[in-house]
């Protein structure tokens, strides 16, 4: 519906019961959008809450909307950011809501500024590169992950990665100028909670997000070599032709 987009989801099955996080790397500024038409197939679209930036709420029309979506709008300061996702999660549970939290461990979309400052921060904490994703900063992950444990509001981690097989739109204005992608690839694991360690989820988060890595680096060798490929056989066919 979205201009032909193609969505293409691989992995374990998104459960339409009980309440739950998704984490995503953030590939581009709008990359929770597109996850829309996969929440709208799977009729869990309703459920979704999303941790935002603050300047978000002042755009008009969008900053509303996701105000009045139950956003949990976040500063960047973590002593208002940590009471303001506690009231959220609270108010959450005292609707007896069922709900879905969207959550981007990186806080960031993935660009060439923001990558030059993740590898800097890989360096000094001892950490590999990562050409794909940025470095997950999980105190925000931690805060959400208790809380939700703690009122016994969820049932699992969904990690999903995103990635794009063809040109990539960063920002709204290469939406307007471009357009949309054409496909968009999820891949989804589902992460029971009873299976992540209790109180610090730091250490498997940056796990999962050394296997997103991995991912994308298999996913786009793949995509380049099949490019080849095709430039290849087109070369055969010219020299064929002529």
């Amino acid at each position: 519906m979205f201009h032909g987009m193609k969505v293409v989801v691989s992995g374990d099955c998104y459960e339409t019961e009980g309440n739950a996080m998704i984490l995503m790397n953030h590939r581009t500024r709008l990359d929770w959008i597109y996850l829309f038409g996969y929440l709208f197939r799977g009729k869990i679209l309703h459920k979704q809450k999303i941790v935002l930036k603050s300047q978000i709420k002042w755009i008009p029309g969008v900053g509303w909307s996701m105000q009045a979506g139950g956003g949990i709008f976040l500063d960047r300061s973590w002593d208002s950011d940590q009471t303001n996702i506690v009231k959220m999660l609270d108010h959450f549970n005292m609707l007896e809501s069922n709900y879905n939290i969207l959550f981007f461990p990186e806080g960031t979309d993935f660009s060439e500024q923001n990558k030059i400052k993740s590898d800097k921060f890989a360096t000094k904490a001892g950490l590999p590169r990562y050409e794909h994703v940025l470095h997950p900063r999980v105190v925000g992950l931690n805060c959400i992950v208790d809380h939700m444990r703690k009122s016994n509001s969820i049932d699992a981690i969904y990690d999903i990665t995103v990635a794009y097989s063809h040109d990539i739109p960063q920002s709204e204005s290469d939406i307007i100028m471009r357009g949309p992608p054409k496909v968009v690839h999820y891949h989804i694991r589902r992460y029971p909670i009873s299976e992540l360690p209790v109180g610090d989820v730091s250490s498997w988060c940056r796990n999962v997000w050394q296997h997103k890595e991995n991912l994308l680096h298999e996913f786009y060798n793949e995509l380049n070599l099949s490019c080849r490929q095709f430039e290849t056989n087109m070369k055969k066919n010219q020299m064929f032709l002529f």
